[in-house]
């Protein structure tokens, strides 16, 4: 059993929770990230395909951006108006400092393990062609291998014998990863057992 730290209060600095357009947000003028295009291209992409899972911060004292000012950009890229979830916090200046230079610095020091990250990209699917490329870059950077198909027959030769023969398929593939070749065979097996019940 992990060994329990010493026991500390952590300040709750969360005032309150809502949503309003994306023209009422005030940037910082201190803030130091920079969004390049393969950075926003993604996040372009996960606002689309997803939504927003995640508000913006705002500080209550400054009336200021603490975090969030990409997705702000993006959303007044398309309307001033858009809706943008937030939560306001009360820090004083130097505290709201310490939250804008650590916040995502902080977050990149976590490691990614290659074994779960593969585990969770076999449930994804999107035909979002930038998320699909970005999940691929960041597969290669922590290690997962991708084990290419090349010519992988995928086939239900297993049902052969109890289904109609006018609905055995085989199907050639190529270049074909094998979750997605697995995630046709689970579709092919669905379509045929559908048309089987037709008939």
């Amino acid at each position: 059993m992990r060994k329990k730290r010493k026991k500390q209060d952590w300040q709750i600095r969360i005032v309150e929770y809502g949503v309003k357009p994306a023209k009422e947000f005030k940037a910082h003028d201190l803030n130091p990230r920079e969004h390049p295009t393969d950075q926003r291209e993604p996040l372009r992409g996960s606002l689309s395909t997803i939504g927003f899972i995640k508000p913006v911060i705002e500080n209550v004292r400054s009336g200021k951006l603490i975090d969030g000012h990409g997705r702000i950009e993006e959303a007044l890229a398309i309307s001033d108006e858009m809706p943008i979830p937030f939560v306001t916090v009360d820090l004083d200046q130097s505290e709201e400092a310490l939250a804008i230079a650590t916040l995502d610095e902080i977050t990149k020091r976590a490691k990614t393990n290659a074994d779960v990250f593969k585990l969770l990209q076999a449930r994804i699917q999107t035909s979002n062609e930038v998320l699909n490329n970005f999940l691929g870059d960041v597969a290669s950077r922590v290690g997962v291998v991708i084990e290419s198909v090349k010519k992988q027959t995928v086939d239900v030769s297993a049902f052969k014998s109890s289904l109609p023969p006018q609905i055995y398929y085989r199907v050639i593939v190529e270049e074909l990863s094998l979750a997605d070749a697995e995630e046709l065979q689970r579709k092919l097996e669905k379509a045929r057992v559908e048309q089987y019940r037709k008939n």
